[in-house]
C-alpha cells in the first residue's frame, strides 16, 4: 500500500508540474507574439526595430527619425482604413444574407458581429481600452488607442 501512495504522489506531482510549465510557457508565448504584433503597428515598436538593425550613428538618427515617424503614421492610418473596409463588408454581407436568414440565425448572425467587433473596440486583444461608444483613438473611428 505504501507503494502504490509513493507512486500515486510521484503520477501527480508529475502532471502538477507539467501543467505549472505549460502554463508558464504559454503565457511567455502569448507575450512574445504580441509584443512582436506591437512592434510592426506602433509607432515606437517600428522605430525600435527599425533602430535595432540599422544600429544608425547620434547624427543619423537625427535625420532619419522624423522619415521613421512618417512612416509609421501612414503604416498606422493603413491599418485603420483595413479595419474600417473589413467593418463594412461585414455589413454588406450582413444586409445580403438577411432575407435569406431565420430569426434565430440573425441572432447567430449578430452575436458573431458583436464578438467581431469586440476585438477592436476594448474586447480580446485591446481588452479594457475601448466600452460603449468606443472608435478607437482616432476622431471620427476605427482602430485601438494603443496605436495613437
Amino acid at each position: 500500500m505504501n507503494e502504490k501512495i509513493k507512486f500515486t504522489a510521484i503520477i501527480l506531482g508529475t502532471l502538477i508540474i507539467g501543467f505549472v510549465i505549460g502554463f508558464l510557457t504559454n503565457g511567455r508565448l502569448v507575450k512574445s507574439r504580441i509584443d512582436r504584433m506591437q512592434s510592426f503597428y506602433t509607432e515606437k515598436g517600428a522605430n525600435r526595430a527599425f533602430v535595432h538593425v540599422l544600429e544608425p550613428t547620434p547624427a543619423q538618427m537625427e535625420k532619419i527619425r522624423p522619415i521613421l515617424q512618417e512612416h509609421a503614421v501612414e503604416n498606422r492610418d493603413l491599418l485603420f482604413t483595413y479595419r474600417e473596409d473589413q467593418e463594412a463588408l461585414f455589413l454588406h454581407l450582413e444586409d445580403e444574407l438577411r432575407p435569406y436568414l431565420t430569426d434565430e440565425q440573425m441572432e447567430k448572425l449578430e452575436e458573431l458581429k458583436h464578438r467581431w467587433q469586440g476585438r477592436f473596440q476594448g474586447k480580446g486583444m485591446m481588452r479594457g481600452r475601448g466600452g460603449p461608444g468606443h472608435r478607437g483613438g482616432r476622431p471620427g473611428g476605427g482602430g485601438p488607442p494603443f496605436l495613437e
